[in-house]
């Protein structure tokens, strides 16, 4: 099991390596593949179920335990939540940084673990001393970050993993797409995001860095809602208004299944010392020639088709586009 998907459904590279970005170059674009779905999706919260069930059976055969990262954000509730549905043991962790720099996530999970009875623990740090240390600078070289704030996960999976003997999991990975503007709205994978990947690769952290696209399974559940389908069709109402991203239709998606989310602004602390993230940015990207924020653009019916089970419907009525940019491949391949 690699890191963050199940068989290796979805990997990255550049050029023909796959997860090799020393190679990456002018020549040697960032490329992703998708695996085809090996059965009919279930519904998405039913996709999340199994998801979490497939981690609960590899962190067994590792004999380790679970920890899903709690945040103050809708992507971790969702995840705590289809653990406790699929009823996998775990235990929640979240940060807790010196100041109360993060007292409103803080709040937030201590009144939804006290709610829904949820096993739990704090990471405590200083987060203003620790991103000048040396090991956040290794870490943010190592895993060829751009972003401080994808740091402090980066140190959370090695405390779960080498300190905790446990398995990490994440709520990322989840469906996200992009206005394009004249080119319309496109599918996304975001290669800043892609270090959380590339940092327990070279770690060698197995867990699930990616739940929402832990099998082609759960992403194309997504991708089959009504809202994401007639947005990445451009066939919806908001596909003509001023939105940037599916962020609204992702949270529309959650509301639809789990009414009792709310949806809220997400504070995390670091938004309290932007200034000092901006200038340590600034330090580590000096000598840096590439800050790996390139992007990797699928049209939505093409990924749509390279997801779709072998005799869907939908690949009857949406075939794959000539010139289309994925790779596709098949469970066998």
């Amino acid at each position: 099991m690699l890191p963050y998907t199940l068989d290796d459904h979805f990997a990255f590279g550049y050029g023909a390596g796959t997860f090799n970005p020393a190679d990456k170059s002018p020549a040697a674009p960032l490329w992703c593949t998708y695996s085809r779905c090996s059965r009919e999706p279930l519904s998405f919260p039913d996709e999340c179920v199994e998801v979490a069930k497939l981690i609960g059976q590899k962190a067994a055969a590792l004999n380790r335990p679970i920890y899903v990262c709690l945040s103050g954000g809708m992507d971790s509730e969702v995840v705590v939540k289809s653990f406790l549905r699929a009823k996998v043991p775990f235990t929640a962790i979240t940060f807790r940084f010196h100041g109360g720099l993060n007292a409103h996530e803080i709040r937030f999970v201590t009144r939804f673990i006290t709610a829904h009875r949820v096993k739990h623990r704090f990471f405590d740090i200083n987060i203003l001393s620790w991103i000048k240390s040396n090991e956040a600078e290794e870490m943010f070289h190592g895993a060829q970050t751009a972003s401080l704030n994808l740091l402090p996960h980066m140190k959370l999976m090695n405390h779960i993993w080498f300190d905790l003997g446990g398995v990490p999991v994440l709520g990322n990975g989840d469906v996200y797409l992009e206005n394009l503007g004249t080119d319309g709205w496109r599918y996304v994978e975001l290669e800043y995001m892609l270090s959380w990947f590339r940092h327990a690769i070279r770690m060698q952290i197995l867990g699930g860095i990616g739940f929402f696209q832990f099998t082609p399974e759960v992403t194309l559940a997504m991708l089959r809602e009504p809202k994401f389908e007639r947005l990445g069709m451009n066939r919806d109402e908001y596909a003509t208004r001023a939105y940037e991203t599916s962020k609204h239709i992702k949270y529309a998606v959650y509301r639809r299944y789990w009414p009792d989310l709310t949806i809220r602004p997400k504070f995390g602390g670091q938004e309290l010392v932007e200034e000092q993230y901006k200038a340590r940015t600034a330090e580590l990207l000096a000598d840096r020639t590439d800050t790996f924020i390139d992007k990797f653009v699928l049209p939505y019916s093409d990924l749509r088709a390279m997801l779709e089970p072998a005799g869907s419907a939908y690949l009857l009525d949406e075939a794959l586009p000539p010139g289309g940019t994925g790779r596709q491949r098949t469970p066998e391949s």
